[in-house]
């Protein structure tokens, strides 16, 4: 009785714009007789052009109503509406069609992106995240690009250390969204509500390609600069933008073109790409901000029915996207703090070969420990500290590198690996559930895991995990 319920709606909302419209016309005319005496006098052209004129105004209401950015707009100026909404966007993410839809979307980008890869003679290609579990197997909305597995971050160029080529326009996108993130900010508590949502440097990509090694053809990174806000904007806001919809929506699965045009920040990304491979491969018309995701993987005495233990953490009530869900520990953003080119140094130059790793390492620290001078970037040799703590907690143990994620949700690249440690510990950071500990899963089994329990890009490096520390087996 859905379509029931969605035609009253409908009928009630020409209801009251009709009968609105009728009152404006008797105030203007003097009196409600006087307008019935001028409608029994008028044509049937006159009366079509009213029909006309009340079916524009329904369908101007709608569109101005089903409106995503004004619905967020409206929500972030109270805080009872912020609020509202806050819970209205974690019920939509739960609604389990969503991420097969965006596996459709995405499909035909690629296999546009795999056909341009194996052109330039990479090995491997994109595939959708799968991954299997103890009695069932679960599709996420995430793509991986599989690395053998290596020591060796990707390399990194920056061509720039500029702001991305629309750097004013991203600045200003899905203003409705960062809106809403300072009225959640505000309700926030400790120091959170005056880190901002707008400053700070991170490299985005501009291009994954090929580069020819000693060794054959290797993965790497054409990267920029860009605000953390320009990033948020462009790709976090997609996530929200998506989930808002998801809740709104009560039809099921869509018809694909349908189902973009939906999404107007989505359709955006779709309708700015040249070819469809540049989704991936060339995001230009976004601040596509990398990540790292590293799987925390328990090492013990083991024999060969043991499984590995793979540590997962339910995210915060506070954070802007994925409230409530299981991630690996650690992940985050690749910020520039230490790797911007000195006195006389062009400002496009290779990062740092120990730039990934010691993030990676870094992330370690402030999500496992709380380390709050690494949060807040109060050292001045970050990356000493970094290696130097590492070294006395963890015995310079080494982070593989397994490949690079896009979350299809926002549409970020994350590069992926996992670190093999003898014992958890430590006191999880805000971004966590407070006051509960770390999850533990079976390595092999963790597609246990619901698509809407887990951020899809903590999905995809478990699988690249899985792949790594199982490759041989069976």
């Amino acid at each position: 009785m859905g379509w029931l319920r969605q035609l009253s709606e409908f009928g009630g909302l020409v209801v009251v714009v009709v009968s609105i419209g009728g009152l404006a016309l008797a105030v203007h005319m003097g009196s409600i007789a006087r307008l019935v005496d001028w409608l029994g006098e008028q044509s049937w052209a006159t009366w079509l052009a009213l029909a006309g004129g009340c079916i524009l105004l329904v369908w101007a209401a709608i569109r101005r109503l089903g409106n995503l950015s004004w619905i967020m707009r409206t929500a972030a100026a109270s805080t009872g509406g912020a609020s509202a909404i806050r819970r209205h966007m974690a019920e939509g993410m739960k609604s389990p069609t969503i991420y097969g839809q965006l596996r459709r979307l995405y499909g035909d980008a690629v296999r546009a992106a795999n056909a341009e890869l194996a052109a330039k003679g990479l090995p491997g290609a994109f595939e959708f995240v799968d991954l299997p579990g103890d009695s069932c197997a679960h599709e996420y909305g995430a793509v991986v690009l599989t690395l053998e597995p290596t020591t060796s971050a990707p390399q990194m160029h920056a061509t720039s250390m500029e702001p991305a080529s629309r750097g004013l326009e991203y600045s200003r996108f899905a203003e409705s969204r960062q809106r809403l993130m300072r009225a959640w900010r505000s309700q926030g508590d400790r120091f959170r509500e005056q880190q901002g949502d707008e400053t700070g440097g991170n490299y985005v990509l501009r291009g994954l390609g090929c580069l020819d090694t000693p060794n054959g053809t290797a993965l790497s990174l054409d990267v920029a600069v860009a605000a953390y806000g320009q990033i948020v904007r462009t790709c976090d806001a997609l996530i929200n933008e998506l989930a808002l919809f998801a809740f709104l929506n009560r039809s099921g699965v869509l018809r694909t073109r349908t189902f973009l045009r939906c999404l107007p920040w989505r359709r955006r990304e779709f309708e700015r790409s040249e070819e469809e491979a540049d989704l991936f491969l060339r995001p230009l018309d976004r601040a596509a901000g990398l990540g790292v995701a590293l799987v925390t993987i328990l090492q013990e005495e083991r024999d060969d029915t043991d499984p590995y233990v793979a540590a997962l953490g339910t995210r915060s009530n506070d954070v802007g996207t994925y409230p409530a869900c299981l991630h690996v520990i650690p992940a985050g953003m690749l910020n520039t703090r230490g790797s911007e080119p000195g006195p006389g140094q062009s400002s496009g130059h290779e990062v740092p070969d120990w730039f990934v790793t010691t993030t990676m390492k870094s992330e370690f620290f402030e999500e496992w420990y709380d380390d709050l001078a690494l949060e807040r970037g109060q050292l001045v040799d970050w990356r000493g500290y970094v290696d130097q703590r590492w070294q006395l907690e963890l015995d310079e143990r080494p982070i593989v590198f397994t490949g690079v994620a896009f979350d299809l949700l926002n549409m970020r690249p994350e590069i992926c690996g996992y670190v093999l440690i003898e014992r958890f510990g430590g006191k999880l950071s805000w971004e966590y559930l407070s006051g509960q500990a770390h999850q533990q899963y079976d390595l092999a089994k963790v597609g246990d895991i619901p698509p809407t329990d887990i951020v899809q890009s903590g999905a995809a490096a478990l699988r690249l995990a899985q792949q790594a520390m199982f490759r041989g087996t069976g």
